[in-house]
């Protein structure tokens, strides 16, 4: 069998492979913008559990673990501790914006000034990413300055103060 060749697209008019790619760039773009808020989603709630966890043992175990230790190691680790819960309420502030955005009105001047809707899209899918990413280094934080807190008591507790 004897294939016949192909014939060439027309000067100036893109290949088909290159129309399959712009058309599956397309998709992507028109979708970023929720695939960042269902990610943000997810980590909206796993910053809401540690919020729990964290006030739960600060208001109920902390006290009076606290208070047993001696001044100055109560006082690095409460600091620790208060640190931690104001790094997660704003990893848990961020990690909503990034979820749901800041509502506000925006003029369809606005979105012809940023290049059309898909554009418009990519904007703030570039936010929610960003707002994502400082609810992640928050989540860290504030895992890690609870984590201080708890090896504060633990040392003190080893070493005898």
């Amino acid at each position: 069998m004897s294939s016949e060749p192909r014939p060439a697209p027309a000067a100036g008019l893109p290949s088909p492979a290159a129309e399959a790619e712009d058309a599956a760039f397309e998709e992507l773009a028109a979708q970023q913008l929720a695939n960042t808020r269902a990610a943000a989603e997810n980590w909206r709630t796993g910053l809401a559990g540690l919020l729990a966890l964290l006030t739960t043992l600060s208001l109920f175990k902390s006290p009076s673990l606290i208070g047993e230790l001696p001044p100055a190691a109560g006082a690095v680790a409460g600091a620790l501790l208060v640190g931690s819960l104001v790094a997660g309420v704003l990893g848990a502030m961020c990690s909503l914006r990034a979820a749901y955005g800041s509502p506000r009105l925006v003029s369809r001047e606005e979105i012809r000034r940023v290049g059309g809707v898909v554009a418009y899209q990519g904007q703030l899918a570039e936010l929610a990413v960003r707002d994502l990413n400082r609810a992640k280094v928050a989540a860290v934080i504030s895992l890690a300055l609870a984590t201080g807190a708890t090896v504060t008591g633990w040392y003190v507790a080893l070493t005898g103060g």
